[in-house]
């Protein structure tokens, strides 16, 4: 079975390592750290500065982890090898003079221990060891102190970001939508449980424990390569999955956000009134509510799908000479609804069409009400600058981001339509001013007068803080939700 062949691979190397191996192994990987070696794997608060390491032992520190890295990116397998090399670093070290602190290792000690005592215990432990990263370090220059992350740890994806470079900030790098095998599913099956039975004050209390939920989780994994989410399960988990977005800046009211379950719904007439009924109730006269609405997940090769980026955006039309007409992010899309059928009417701010497709895979497209689409649109203006005024800008008072896929205990729902607010920045800075957007930088820069032969007249930075001013004081004048 699934679950054996998973016990299989991981009780060997289990059998061959004592625990306080086991704990060296996850917790206790020196670095370098200027006249010193700081400790990974101490808790936070509580770093000790040790002995450094010689020259010698930094050029065999740096090849031990380069083969460690290496392992990890180019190995599919479900545990990572531990080999007696990672095993003699740990012993060096801890010979060297090297210090694990005493509350940390205890703490970890106990979590091991706990896990072998739990029902289905031995997956518990693959949980704990499937993914054997060391903690990170993170400095603080300025205050001299630091504090460990060990969240990177839980990924189970690797991300774009390197040791030494954060590409964090990169937007629509790769899409992410390939489906879950087997394993991986339930990887993130006995993850999710773990976590929602560990959380019981955010959620309501299950009617099975938690022996009883992944055991039968995990059999209809292995019968059908899926299974179905609770109510509760799936609220928790989308409101959970916002709280861990780490780029979103509202999510610290996750507890609030409103979980529509449509994992009933099935044909395109009945996605379009449900996506309608969703920008409704989450726009709500300007007062937004954040609002996910979750359509049925993957299985057996269909899915629903909503094919717009955003479920409310402008059209771009490219024009004969290259340019185009509205938001040039669009471009594609909009050819792509206008080779459906739809035709839009050229300008610089017509709402796109809601383009969705059920198990059948054909897109059908559908017009947002013209009522809504008045609601939604915010007329920019300025309380003094004419030529900011006289562009008639204007942009849409919902972000609706329908382009992710939301991944819940190993089911994928391609289909889950999420809508808050908007920061300012994103519709003054990104939306209007960015060159591969609608590039009014230069235009409103001469319109206003300003020096833009040079640099060091500051005009960029005069334009950017004008126009965000405006969206500010025209959302507001609006009575629209913005931070």
């Amino acid at each position: 079975s699934l679950l054996q062949e998973i016990l299989d691979n991981v009780t060997p190397k289990l059998e061959n390592m004592s625990l306080p191996s086991v704990v060296s192994l996850l917790g206790n990987q020196p670095i370098q750290r200027r006249r010193s070696s700081l400790i990974r794997g101490v808790s936070p608060g509580q770093d000790q500065i040790v002995e450094e390491v010689n020259n010698d032992d930094k050029v065999k520190d740096s090849e031990n982890r380069s083969k460690r890295d290496a392992r990890q990116e180019g190995s599919d397998n479900l545990v990572n090898e531990f080999d007696q090399e990672d095993l003699n670093e740990v012993n060096r070290h801890k010979v060297r003079g090297t210090q694990i602190d005493e509350e940390y290792c205890a703490h970890t000690v106990s979590e091991l221990v706990a896990y072998f005592d739990r029902p289905l215990s031995t997956l518990s432990n693959l949980l704990a060891l499937s993914n054997p990263k060391k903690p990170i370090l993170l400095w603080d220059w300025s205050t001299e102190s630091s504090q460990t992350d060990v969240l990177h740890g839980k990924a189970d994806r690797q991300t774009s970001c390197g040791g030494k470079v954060c590409r964090g900030s990169l937007m629509n790098t790769a899409p992410a939508n390939k489906v879950l095998t087997r394993r991986q599913a339930a990887l993130q099956a006995a993850d999710f449980m773990k976590q929602y039975y560990e959380e019981v004050k955010d959620h309501e209390a299950p009617t099975a424990t938690y022996s009883e939920r992944l055991q039968e989780v995990l059999t209809k994994l292995e019968e059908s390569g899926t299974y179905t989410l609770t109510q509760d399960e799936l609220t928790w988990g989308a409101r959970t999955a916002w709280r861990n977005a780490p780029r979103c800046p509202a999510r610290m009211i996750w507890k609030n956000l409103q979980v529509f379950d449509k994992r009933d719904v099935f044909s395109t007439k009945e996605m379009f009134s449900t996506l309608v009924e969703h920008l409704e109730f989450s726009f709500n006269s300007g007062n937004i509510r954040p609002a996910v609405t979750i359509f049925r997940g993957r299985e057996g090769g269909t899915e629903p799908r909503v094919w717009n980026s955003l479920l409310v955006a402008y059209a771009g039309y490219k024009q004969r000479d290259g340019s185009v007409v509205g938001d040039p992010a669009q471009e594609e899309f909009t050819k792509f609804c206008q080779s459906l059928g739809w035709s839009g009417k050229g300008g610089m701010f017509d709402f796109l069409p809601l383009v969705v497709s059920d198990e059948d895979g054909e897109p059908n497209f559908q017009e947002i009400p013209l009522e809504l689409q008045q609601q939604l649109r915010v007329k920019i203006k300025h309380t003094s600058i004419k030529a900011i005024n006289d562009l008639n800008l204007e942009w849409f008072g919902l972000p609706a981001v329908s382009s992710m896929m939301l991944e819940l205990g190993g089911v994928q729902f391609p289909a889950s339509p999420f809508t808050g607010w908007y920061q300012v920045t994103e519709i003054a800075n990104r939306d209007l001013l960015d060159c591969q957007r609608y590039n009014l930088l230069l235009p409103l820069g001469t319109a206003m007068n300003l020096d833009t032969t040079t640099n060091t007249s500051l005009w960029k930075d005069e334009v950017a803080l004008e126009l965000n001013r405006a969206v500010l004081y025209s959302f507001k004048e609006a009575g629209v939700s913005i931070v």
